[in-house]
């Protein structure tokens, strides 16, 4: 008995502590409902709901089980706190009940309400508040849930009075009500609405429009729209003294109740009646009164609505013509005056930002005419907007809709512009008001006039730009005739539209003839008012004598080639167009910039002379043999220097003029021309070097900034070495700046007392006096500390880039852009090798400098477009020799560092597919096929590449050489087969090779033009192939698996395995029938089926072999998977035999033998060897996976102990609380029933899942003899001996 009571008290606790989890688990949830997150309270309430719906179902009653009764208390008393995230949870949670629930009645909610939230006298006023908003909430939700449709008409009204009744006891709770009343105005029909709640409802909106609120208005207009035959005229007579809600009459009305204080910025009746408002047609009427009454006395809140309120008219809109009618005058200076206070108006600039974009977003449609867009424009530029709006609210409206208006309509905004900049029309400020146009503005309205000008819709109207031109040229350049005020802009406006004029004339056109044409118009117009007639108009800045000689000669040349085009002789001549262009340019830039203009005239013109009357194209290579002897430039490297200097400036007209020039001078481009590009690109020794050039002054500010440059070079290369080293180590090591070798020659030239000797002179240190020694120490070490400050200023600097760093950058990047034009335009070979070399050489830079990033993808972009250069204008000079060396230097790694190099790595296989595709014109010119420098190179390469452990050449640059139609490919296919097969090479290498091995067979072009003696080559190849083929496999038949000297690593099988497939499907692709294979496919159809049969292999393996059998025909017998079906069996018989006797050698403490682990690791480990890999066939994996399920799970992890112990502690609750709630005795034990139910459960456990592993510390054992014998025996019988005990410890 002693024994049963210790169960029954055992039963008891663990019943006590369910119910302990149980309401843990609410508690939590209701916790949880609490949470900020709406996600925690979402998930919090689906549990909970989740919970209460089981406990329902387990009572099997009508009545709300405890849980629920619990649960709709906690949720009512809940809704009373002033915690909103606690309110909105408990609320959601207390709907889902009240529709879920079909138990719950009205009684019990009513009655727990009363309950819990009682009223006293000595309740506090705040307290009292928290009663009202809990039985508001609660009449909601029965409302919210539709419970209330489920009772009476009679509960139905007395819900709906206690509702409308909060207004008098607390009407701060008078909102929740209206939102609740709404939702039960839009679930019933128009009769339930008349006979329950318009009796309670219309004494509420019957008041007058003084006491009305937004809340009534809310529920008038719902009210209204759902049931018009009831609230119908003879109401609203009564009540608004007019036949509608809002109408001409009662819009000031309607105004005021939607601005009345206090405001609820997000109360819904404000989208309501927007719908209500567009619905009737009277918008701008509303709008405007609206406007008004928001004007009268402005705050934040108002304006807020006021922004709100056009977005929801917006929305509702289907005229959209109305909508410059919207930007009224009052309404514009309120957005005005908040994109003036942004800064202090963040909120409210944002929301007038998105509003106006979206009335811009309207307004871009195709069915909105241009009649609409033009007073939009006029509306928020001009009265009563501002002319400056863009440029305060920081957007692009004007521009947006004048990209999609037509060219009439750009000409009527442009001449309202142009009243602006000359003042001829006012300012209208107010009303019947005007002023003057500030400087500013004018100055604004000039730059929005230029913007008109270049819009790509009016490129093809020349006469009309001509016009615009003229009037810019009037006020730009011209000095006033008078000086009247307002006549003409002051001296301030007249720079600032100059600057305009020139922003005009960089015209992005189709056609250069439309700019030729432009061009030319503007410069005889010049002429003429300047030079030609009778009183000719003075400039406001007068030109010097010398740009005067320079204007009237640049004239006669352009009058010379204007002549010539009408004499049709040189029309065709794209060269005196483009003279044409760098004339009339330059001519025109003698009123902006006259010293630049002045000396890149007087180079034209040399440049002229020289090619006039002369064919260019036949007489370059004459003329640059000639120059070559005469050391006088050629007359294209004269002009691209002169484009290189444009290029420099900070003008994007002149960055223009060289993009448009440059494609005229590509044909024309010698080796020394690209040369000059190719030095500003040096990162060393560039155009930014001091010693390069001789005090040049009109070069721009970016080439004086040399030593920073080179610095940075130097210092790049000084990352790479340690901190620790000396100077003079890392002056070894890296470029020498310009600044230190300076210093460190005039120090040695002091030394030397002052002699002019060149630098390779050596000073000999013996004879030179002590005084002598120490002043050149001191020399030296006044040099060599530039190199720390060097370091210094790097270290400050390395987050940072400086000025002068970007500008040069950026100069650098315009420059790639110039040679990416030239090799799009047929390019001579022999300029495009030069270009590869100083193109790696900056990337190489870039790669170092993380600052360069933009140069760095213009560049690997550039080297793009040369690798795929296909036409050549000749490829004259261009020897096998050459495309071999710059190959060689392209592949050496040299001082580069390991990552730079293979950060190169795409760049280097594209430029290394272009040196090979180069070689085939080479060698058609050389007509010498059989010893190929070329061909050397990449031998050389490939040897390099497989032998020295140390090289970092990707593979992809043979990948890319032997996947096209280069001769060359069957050479290094012999070498690359001797590789793959070879020992004495590493195994990873073997590998590529067999993977080149794989591109070679698969470029079946390659192999069906193939001639007869590379037919030979390939005969050879693939007996060499086969023969290595059956011997890999042979090797790996008969090698064990415990020699792992010999072992074949099973990715070079699988390599291998492609390979063979890829000869197979090579010779099957090509239509001629002397593409015969000579591989012995009998040999290698029998070790690949041998190997299939005694080998396991990975899934790869398996699909490539499957791939290779199948074209073979090769059958997959299933002999050998049916004798390891029968010995996995075998070992499944063998592992359940040993598991059950391992059960019977348990301990006294219950934990399981340590060494039935150990063996089942060993037996496993024996069985699966050294394969690691999956089984060929599905059946046996399938088979081995069956035998791992059956092995006792394994807890080597914390975690995996941890959660058996948990399933254990389970496990013995359950069997606990199993017949111990009832008091039973041994004498009514049934053995026989207890056998049969013990059979049932041991075999049900055996089916479905595994026996969790047992710990010693959750039991503590006694001996066996305490339990009776027949019970140990038939637990004996059931093959499972289980510990012995009287009593379970439970740990937590």
């Amino acid at each position: 008995m002693e024994g049963v009571q210790d169960g029954e008290h055992m039963a008891s606790e663990t019943i006590s502590r369910m119910k302990q989890i149980v309401q843990s688990s609410l508690i939590d949830s209701f916790s949880t409902l609490e949470s900020c997150k709406e996600d925690y309270r979402v998930n919090a309430g689906v549990t909970l709901i989740h919970h209460l719906q089981q406990k329902q179902l387990a009572s099997e009653n009508d009545v709300p089980c405890p849980e629920i009764t619990y649960s709709l208390k906690k949720l009512i008393r809940g809704l009373a706190t002033s915690n909103p995230s606690k309110r909105a949870g408990y609320f959601s949670v207390l709907v889902e009940m009240l529709k879920l629930f079909s138990c719950i009645t009205l009684k019990n909610v009513l009655d727990i309400l009363e309950n819990e939230m009682k009223l006293s006298r000595n309740t506090s006023k705040k307290e009292i508040t928290e009663v009202y908003q809990c039985q508001t909430l609660v009449q909601g939700a029965l409302i919210h849930s539709d419970f209330i449709f489920k009772e009476s008409e009679s509960a139905q009204t007395d819900l709906l009075s206690k509702l409308l009744a909060v207004n008098e006891n607390k009407n701060i709770l008078f909102p929740h009500a209206c939102s609740f009343l709404v939702d039960y105005i839009q679930k019933i029909d128009a009769e339930n609405f008349q006979k329950l709640l318009w009796p309670l409802l219309k004494p509420e909106l019957s008041k007058s429009c003084e006491e009305y609120s937004l809340d009534h208005l809310h529920l008038l207009l719902v009210s209204k729209a759902q049931f018009p035959e009831v609230i119908n005229k003879k109401f609203l007579a009564q009540a608004f003294g007019s036949k509608d809600i809002i109408n001409k009459d009662s819009v000031n009305q309607i105004s005021k109740i939607l601005l009345k204080m206090p405001i609820n910025i997000n109360h819904p009746v404000y989208e309501v009646a927007c719908h209500y408002v567009c619905r009737l047609n009277c918008v701008v009427v509303f709008w405007e009164s609206f406007v008004k009454e928001c004007e009268q006395h402005p705050n934040e809140q108002k304006e807020e609505v006021l922004l709100n309120f056009l977005e929801f008219l917006l929305q509702e809109m289907s005229d959209r013509k109305q909508i410059p009618e919207l930007l009224v005058h009052k309404f514009m200076e309120i957005v005005i005056k908040i994109f003036q206070m942004k800064k202090s108006k963040v909120k409210l600039a944002q929301k007038a930002n998105k509003t106006f974009a979206k009335m811009s977003n309207l307004l871009t449609s195709s069915e909105v005419p241009d009649e609409v867009r033009i007073s939009f424009i006029r509306r928020i530029l001009f009265y009563p907007g501002n002319l400056m709006f863009d440029k305060l609210a920081g957007t692009r409206i004007v521009l947006e809709l004048s990209s999609r208006m037509k060219a009439e309509a750009i000409e009527k905004v442009a001449k309202a512009f142009r009243d602006v900049i000359s003042a001829h029309k006012p300012k209208v400020k107010k009303e019947g008001e005007t002023c003057s146009w500030s400087k500013q503005e004018r100055i604004y309205a000039a730059q929005l006039y230029t913007r008109f000008l270049c819009l790509p819709i009016m490129e093809e109207n020349i006469k009309w730009k001509l016009k615009q031109l003229k009037f810019l040229i009037s006020f730009g350049l011209i000095a006033s005739p008078s000086r009247e005020p307002g006549d003409f802009a002051s001296t301030a406006v007249s720079m600032q539209v100059r600057n305009c004029l020139f922003r005009a004339l960089d015209q992005k056109v189709s056609k250069d003839t439309q700019l030729v044409k432009l061009l030319t118009s503007v410069v005889y117009h010049l002429n003429d008012i300047l030079f030609v007639q009778e009183n000719p108009l003075k400039l406001r800045q007068p030109l010097s004598d010398s740009s005067i000689a320079a204007w009237h000669k640049m004239m006669v040349v352009v009058k010379e080639i204007e002549n010539t085009h009408e004499t049709q002789v040189m029309v065709k001549r794209s060269d005196k167009r483009m003279f044409l262009i760098l004339f009339l340019h330059m001519g025109l830039q003698l009123f902006q910039n006259a010293p630049l203009a002045e000396e890149a005239l007087q180079e034209l013109h040399v440049c002229y002379e020289k090619t006039n009357s002369t064919n260019l194209k036949s007489e370059d290579k004459k003329q640059t043999n000639k120059n070559s002897e005469d050391n006088e430039p050629y007359w294209v490297e004269v002009i691209v220097d002169l484009l290189l200097s444009l290029l420099s400036h900070s003008s994007h007209l002149l960055r223009n003029i060289v993009v448009v020039i440059f494609p005229y001078l590509c044909s024309h481009l010698t080796p020394a021309a690209v040369n000059q590009i190719l030095q500003v690109l040096n990162p060393y020794a560039g155009p930014l070097s001091n010693t390069d050039t001789e005090g040049d002054d009109s070069e721009d500010e970016i080439y004086k900034n040399s030593s920073d440059e080179e610095s940075g070079g130097e210092e790049e290369e000084e990352d790479d070495d340690d901190d620790d080293d000396d100077d003079l180590d890392d002056l070894g090591n890296a470029p020498v700046d310009t600044h230190l070798k300076m210093a460190v020659h005039n120090a040695l030239k002091k030394a030397g007392g002052g002699c002019s000797g060149s630098d390779e002179e050596s000073i000999d240190m013996d004879q030179m006096t002590k005084e002598e020694r120490n002043g050149l120490d001191a020399a030296l070490s006044e040099a060599f500390k530039l190199l720390k400050h060097n370091r210094a200023d790097q270290k400050r600097s390395s987050k940072k880039q400086s000025k002068d760093d970007e500008t040069l950058m950026h100069f650098r990047v315009r420059v790639v852009d110039l040679l990416e034009l030239y090799l799009v335009n047929q390019p001579v070979l022999v300029v495009v090798l030069d270009i590869i070399i100083p193109l790696f050489e900056l990337l190489e830079f870039c790669i170092k400098d993380s600052h360069q990033k933009p140069l760095e993808n213009r560049i690997r972009h550039c080297l793009k477009k040369l690798s795929e250069v296909k036409q050549f204008s000749n490829i004259d000079g261009v020897s096998q020799r050459f495309v071999a060396a710059i190959f060689r230097r392209l592949l050496q790694k040299g001082e580069r560092a390991a990552a730079v190099y293979q950060n190169m790595g795409g760049p280097l296989v594209q430029c290394s597919m272009f040196l090979a595709k180069t070689s085939r014109y080479v060698e058609q010119e050389d007509g010498d096929s059989k010893h190929s420098p070329i061909l050397a190179e990449f031998k050389e390469a490939l040897t390099t590449f497989f032998q020295q452990r140390d090289s970092l050449l990707p593979l992809d640059v043979f990948k890319s050489v032997l996947s096209m139609t280069w001769k060359g490919s069957w050479k290094l296919t012999e070498e690359i087969l001797s590789y793959a097969f070879n020992t004495d090479i590493r195994p990873f290498r073997r590998h590529q090779a067999l993977q080149l091995l794989v591109v070679f067979f698969s470029n079946c072009k390659l192999i069906t033009e193939a001639s007869q003696k590379n037919l030979k080559t390939l005969k050879v190849m693939e007996e060499k192939l086969s023969e290595n083929t059956v011997h890999i496999f042979e090797t790996v038949l008969k090698v064990k698996k415990s020699d792992s000297s010999l072992e074949v690593k099973e990715i070079f099988i699988r390599e291998l395995l492609r390979v063979l497939f890829a000869v197979w499907q090579a010779h099957n692709k090509c239509e001629k029938e002397k593409t015969v294979s000579a591989m012995d496919w009998n040999a290698v159809r029998a070790v690949v089926s041998r190997y299939w049969k005694e080998k396991s292999f990975a899934t790869d393996t398996k699909i490539a072999l499957k791939k290779l059998a199948n074209v073979l025909q090769i059958s997959l017998s299933k002999k050998n998977v049916i004798a390891e079906k029968r010995k996995a069996n075998g070992e499944l018989l063998r592992l359940n035999e040993d598991a059950e006797s391992n059960k019977s050698d348990v301990k006294e403490n219950g934990d399981f033998p340590n060494n039935l682990e150990g063996r089942d690791e060993e037996r496993s480990s024996s069985d699966t060897g050294d394969r690691g890999y999956e089984s060929g066939n599905d059946e046996k994996d399938d088979i081995e996976e069956t035998i791992k399920k059956r092995k006792r799970p394994k807890t080597n992890s914390l975690k995996g102990k941890a959660i058996l112990k948990k399933y254990a502690k389970e496990a013995r609750l359950t069997a606990m609380s199993e017949g111990l709630r009832k008091k039973f005795s041994f004498a009514d034990f049934d053995i026989s029933s207890y056998k049969e139910t013990e059979d049932e459960k041991e075999t049900e456990l055996n089916k479905k899942k595994k026996r969790p592993k047992l710990n010693n510390e959750n039991y503590q054992h006694n001996d066996s003899s305490e339990l009776p014998k027949k019970i140990k025996v038939k637990r004996k019988n059931t093959g499972h001996t289980f510990p012995k005990h009287k009593k379970h410890k439970v740990s937590n």
